[in-house]
């Protein structure tokens, strides 16, 4: 059920500062539970106009299941009730100097505001590889500016939960 996933997350998160769930967006099962289990949602989208219209959908999805569980507690409850909150979207694939890009990016940006992160994680054949050695490619090749990349994501990711 959603609350054993809910009840599992929050074990892992006395353990941990940080817990990563990682699904794509999608209306599945997967990732209702995910997000009905989180407090900070990050979206993670390529640059094509369909992947980013799924940002639409994450976020419908947030705000019903924040509905659902304001439904079931008490308004004395209700201050002390962690939802999820959507924190920021990440593009991703990106070919660097493209109108596609650019035009990708402009369109988070009018439409999310401050949820648009910068960096932009660009396509890399070398993340490729490192996929298939089951090495992250901040490891494989540090010197790559896709892994350059990651590290400021990821910087700018413990800002935003934090």
């Amino acid at each position: 059920t959603f609350e054993t996933f809910r009840d599992i997350v929050h074990q892992c998160s006395q353990q941990f500062d940080l817990v990563v769930i990682d699904c794509p967006p999608a209306n599945s099962h997967v990732n209702i539970a995910s997000i009905y289990a989180s407090t900070d949602i990050f979206v993670v989208s390529t640059t094509s106009s369909d992947s980013i219209e799924k940002i639409n959908l994450v976020n419908q999805m947030i705000d019903n299941i924040s509905s659902v569980i304001e439904s079931n507690v008490s308004p004395e409850e209700l201050a002390g009730v962690i939802k999820p909150q959507l924190k920021g979207i990440v593009l991703t694939m990106g070919v660097e100097n493209t109108v596609g890009l650019d035009v990708a990016k402009e369109h988070v940006k009018h439409s999310w505001g401050n949820l648009f992160m910068d960096p932009i994680i660009p396509r890399a054949v070398v993340a490729t590889y490192s996929v298939g050695e089951c090495v992250p490619v901040i490891k494989s090749k540090p010197q790559e500016k896709i892994s350059r990349r990651y590290t400021e994501l990821f910087k700018e990711v413990l800002s935003r939960v934090k």
